[in-house]
């Protein structure tokens, strides 16, 4: 069974994203939702913009 997942205000931290993800043991079928802000004035702007572009 899919897992419906909502994330929120991810504000550019690229590493602790990427680490809840890995956590989340994350399946083909399953989704997620991006809500808040994906980006702030912080270091990792385009690694987090690239993440979500590419799976999508």
């Amino acid at each position: 069974m899919p897992k419906n997942i909502v994330i929120e205000d991810i504000l550019g931290y690229y590493k602790t994203f990427n680490s809840l993800l890995e956590k989340l043991d994350l399946q083909p079928c399953d989704n997620i939702y991006l809500l808040g802000d994906m980006i702030s004035k912080r270091l990792s702007i385009s690694k987090i913009l690239n993440y979500i572009i590419f799976f999508t």
